[in-house]
């Protein structure tokens, strides 16, 4: 018996798929979305992005990097992405743990004299790299090794450091990053009181506007009451730093510049960036892909990464990966073809073409209560909590570890270390299953006999 289908009909992809092939109806979809623009995808790509470009701002100001880079790495790339990945809901672009990894290692990685915004174009091009390599040898089953326990302690420990880093920020005073350096450093800080007024200020507005209005774009109320208070109350006259110029016009197209030596440096951490960001995109991707009842190819979506990050290297930007907030906040908006991060790029293009001048006098004090609040959301006590109440020791053990690691030796050295703890943990798990299932096996065979 032949199926037709009606290509013409209206498919939702939001709603579950049933009596069909799914890989039919999925063809069919992605053709319909190269046609057809909807009313929803535009509203969420236009709320996509009023999320997108304060946090591009602040994650690239995380990753040690100017503003600017932000903006470029939420462009091309997210235009990449809508044509080669299969995810409709996946919001790419610069993500917190990403920009601190690249905060916390790339200049130790380069050395103090290298040219920093060269090497992270050169390390987005390198994660990409890595990224297709692995999908051409269909390795996206690597990301099974990042244990659930390593990724919750790993994630935690960031949470405290990414805060951490933005003391200096929200205050005013110069302290360096990393724990112990910090917490050193805070009883001679100096910080400045009107620095202060304002952090505290946006940290609070963000918080409130979570709670009581969580639909409300609090990052953006910030942003524009940070640098309408800078242009009317002289903010920046009274000693309160902000961003500076921001250059107008589309990102410089052009190649990576590499050389030896920083191909040698780079390569931990591009290696560390292409499998984790791999990780958070398809952990994202998957949640979305079962709401909505659709499958995902991992290799397919692990080459659209790469290509991603190429084009992020491409475009004058650092690494890139899909974010759970923007996602979540992309699915919530409607989003349910591939115009909508289309339509959030043509949003981001208009800033960096129109709007730079605007945003110069924003508040770096605003970028760090952005950031501040996103890491509080990242840091999961009750993951712990339910560890200890269920009483799976060997598993808090191994998140513990990661934990403990990511805060005191730095975020590579906590995953790193994170996996290599897990994998007597894995092994026991994975015997454990082997176990039940021939006890399940012999059981079936007795009631057989």
């Amino acid at each position: 018996m032949v199926r037709s289908f009606d290509v013409g009909a209206t498919f939702d992809a939001r709603k579950p798929v049933s009596n069909r092939d799914e890989k039919e109806v999925f063809a069919i979809k992605e053709c319909e979305d190269a046609l057809v623009i909807s009313r929803r995808d535009i509203i969420a790509g236009a709320t996509t992005a009023v999320v997108l470009v304060p946090q591009a701002l602040a994650y690239a100001m995380l990753a040690g990097l100017p503003p600017v880079m932000g903006l470029y790495s939420a462009l091309l790339p997210l235009i990449v992405y809508a044509v080669l990945g299969r995810s409709r809901q996946l919001a790419v672009g610069p993500v917190a743990i990403d920009s601190l990894l690249i905060g916390a290692t790339l200049l130790g990685a380069i050395g103090a004299d290298a040219p920093v915004v060269t090497a992270a174009i050169s390390l987005a091009a390198m994660v990409g790299a890595f990224q297709l390599v692995f999908a051409a040898l269909r390795l996206g089953f690597l990301t099974r090794y990042l244990a659930r326990p390593v990724i919750r302690g790993f994630v935690s420990g960031s949470a405290i450091l990414i805060g951490l880093s933005q003391l200096g920020s929200v205050s005013g005073a110069d302290l360096p990053r990393g724990l112990v350096e910090t917490l050193r450093a805070l009883p001679s800080a100096q910080p400045h009181l009107l620095t202060c007024v304002v952090g505290g200020v946006a940290v609070v507005t963000i918080v409130s506007l979570k709670r009581y209005a969580p639909k409300f774009p609090r990052a953006l109320v910030v942003v524009v009451v940070g640098i309408v208070g800078t242009l009317v109350m002289g903010f920046e006259l009274k000693g309160v730093e902000v961003i500076g110029e921001v250059p107008r016009g589309l990102p410089p197209f052009a190649l990576p510049t590499f050389s030896k030596a920083l191909v040698i440096d780079l390569i931990p951490l591009a290696v560390t960036l292409a499998l984790l960001g791999y990780g958070e995109a398809m952990s994202v991707a998957k949640t979305f892909a079962k709401k909505y009842d659709y499958s995902l190819a991992p290799n397919r979506e692990l080459a659209a990464l790469g290509a991603s990050n190429l084009a992020a290297a491409f475009s004058g930007g650092y690494p890139v990966t899909g974010g759970l907030s923007r996602s979540a906040v992309n699915d919530a908006a409607g989003a349910q073809s591939r115009w909508a991060p289309l339509v959030t790029a043509g949003v981001v293009a208009v800033v960096v073409l129109f709007l730079t001048d605007a945003i110069r006098p924003l508040p770096k004090a605003v970028l760090g209560a952005i950031i501040l609040v996103a890491s509080l959301g990242l840091f999961d006590l009750k993951y712990a909590v339910e560890l200890v109440r269920e009483r799976k020791r060997h598993e808090l053990a191994v998140a513990l570890a990661s934990f403990v690691l990511t805060v005191t030796l730095g975020p590579v050295v906590g995953l790193v270390g994170g996996v290599i703890c897990s994998v007597p943990w894995l092994a026991s798990e994975s015997r454990a299953r082997a176990t039940k299932t021939d006890s399940e096996r012999v059981a079936e065979t007795t009631d057989e006999a």
